[in-house]
């Protein structure tokens, strides 16, 4: 039990019924699942996932043993934090455990696309998504001028049995769902399946923008609930994941030759344009601090209209403010504004004045690349990843394997004591870390490979595998092993596209000593990096 509190009146004769929910198991069956003890009940567990594992699904062995265990565990556990519908009879994810047993689509919506079908475990990721195809215009947005505006039949959100919090944010992250499951899998029959519905939440993005009226920034979609903080606010976390799932979305429609793909990506510019226009006015007026090297930098800002305080905004500055921007895609890691707003969360005023206090929601800042606050929204591993810092990077990703996830369990946390068993954490984790070897997504139509590879996956006795891993252009297969003591970097791999073949770099590690790199059997000099292949 968790936080129990049972309440009684005041009198004579008052009671309290309290429904243990337990089935009642035979004496026998229980002696029995005792007598299995750690390793009997071990070696049942492995059966069991070694008997339901997806063949097609990716297989990834490094010299890391913790690394491979945590993405094997990281899968197996988004079956376990799930549960299916009493009422609908379909699979759904929860966001975690204990007290976050119900469904924050946002958070929920990195394992689907950040963690399951990056490792090409589809079919878990498409049971777990059906949920969403009967709730489609049933609900409203979570803001008040949706709720003047009423029921868009294309707006999407959590089945209100499952319902926590509603963010505007969910309705992007919920077509990224879909945009980004229909990319990885090039399966006709999910596309015409789901396509209507991409189409549908493409219009409310479109109409929220330009149709339904309100107060705020013109442009942009009418201020909502963005957070726990349950505000209505023009907030760029809101605005940015609704683009990702309109970017996604018009990339999707681009792919199957939809006839109105021009229509939502001039939409989708539109929107970009809007955002980016007004934060940089934002940015003129925003209050300023001054950086290391004695020049003023704006303070960062979360929403685009004016709001209320809340306890939590200093701490969601970071977690869900501009940071988000650049894995959302609609600033560059490079633009001055977004390098402005990483120093200030690495050393600027908020690393300054932290005390000894571990209170989450206290003005955060970067430690260790990681956020104070909620390790999975430390999106500055983004921007590392975009802009190739090799270094940040590393020390992000592996700061959130140590700090974001239990090293016996693999159980990742949010932040608070009750509030674990999600897997959010998980998610970036394995999104970013498949980024260092193979990534499909830092420029359209090419493939990097080994671009941010750490170092210790680089070994003569121990041949790294990444195979069936999954990107929008199809699986990849790649192995890699050093030779020569370390003069020759062997290289296999193979892609197996969907449709037309992408551009295929490779890039060389820096490592000194490496003079030849044999790639599928043929040798070339360890010269220019990136390789075309």
């Amino acid at each position: 039990m968790y936080d129990l509190t049972i309440t009684l009146d005041v009198q004579p004769g008052a009671h309290a019924d309290l429904l243990v929910a337990m089935l009642p198991q035979s004496r026998t069956e229980f002696r029995r699942e005792l007598g299995l003890g750690w390793d009997g009940a071990l070696a049942e567990a492995e059966a069991y996932w070694t008997s339901t594992a997806d063949a097609a699904a990716a297989t990834i062995h490094t010299p890391e043993p913790f690394v491979d265990e945590a993405l094997r565990r990281f899968v197996e556990l988004t079956e376990i934090v799930g549960e299916t519908s009493p009422e609908s009879g379909k699979r759904t994810l929860l966001t975690g455990s204990f007290g976050y047993d119900v469904l924050w689509a946002t958070p929920t919506s990195m394992v689907h696309h950040m963690l399951l079908d990056p490792l090409g475990q589809h079919q878990i990721s498409r049971r777990h998504l059906q949920i969403y195809r009967d709730t489609q215009g049933t609900r409203i947005a979570p803001g008040q001028a949706y709720q003047d505006y009423g029921l868009h039949p294309g707006y999407l959100g959590s089945p209100s049995h499952l319902q926590a919090f509603d963010w505007l944010s969910d309705h992007g992250a919920i077509l990224q769902n879909i945009a980004y499951h229909a990319l990885m899998t090039g399966d006709r029959d999910f596309i015409d399946e789901w396509i209507d519905i991409v189409v549908k939440a493409c219009e409310f993005i479109r109409d929220a923008c330009e149709t339904i009226p309100h107060d705020g920034v013109q442009g942009l979609m009418p201020a909502a609930h963005s957070s726990d903080e349950l505000l209505d606010t023009q907030a760029t976390w809101s605005l940015g994941w609704n683009y990702k799932g309109l970017a996604t979305a018009v990339k999707l429609l681009e792919r199957v030759g939809h006839p109105r793909a021009d229509e939502f990506d001039a939409a989708r510019e539109r929107f970009r344009t809007a955002m980016v226009d007004a934060y940089r006015e934002l940015a003129r007026n925003a209050a300023t601090w001054t950086h290391p090297d004695g020049s003023a930098q704006p303070v960062p800002v979360a929403d685009y209209t004016d709001r209320p305080f809340h306890i939590f905004q200093d701490a969601f500055l970071l977690d869900i403010g501009p940071l988000f921007f650049v894995w959302a895609g609609v600033f560059p890691a490079d633009d001055p504004l977004m390098t402005s707003h990483l120093d200030y969360f690495r050393s600027g005023p908020n690393a300054e004045l932290w005390d000894v206090r571990s209170n989450p929601i206290h003005r955060a800042w970067l430690i260790r690349e990681v956020s104070t606050c909620e390790p999975c929204y430390s999106w500055n591993v983004s921007h590392a990843w975009q802009a190739g810092d090799r270094d940040r990077y590393l020390e992000g990703v592996y700061s959130l394997l140590n700090a974001g996830v239990s090293p016996q369990t693999f159980i990742s946390n949010e932040h608070r004591h009750g509030m674990s068993g999600n897997l959010s954490t998980s998610a970036l984790i394995v999104w970013h870390l498949l980024k260092a070897v193979i990534d499909a997504e830092l420029t359209d139509g090419q493939v990097h490979l080994l671009r941010l590879c750490p170092l210790s996956w680089l070994s003569e006795t121990d041949q790294t595998v990444f195979e069936r891993v999954a990107t929008e252009h199809g699986p990849v297969d790649l192995r890699f092993k050093l030779a020569d003591g370390g003069a020759r970097l062997d290289v296999e791999f193979e892609g197996h596209w969907h449709a037309d073949a992408p551009e295929v770099l490779l890039h060389l590690p820096p490592l000194d000593g490496l003079r030849t790199v044999r790639v599928n059997g043929d040798d070339m000099p360890a010269a220019d990096s990136p390789i075309a292949l």
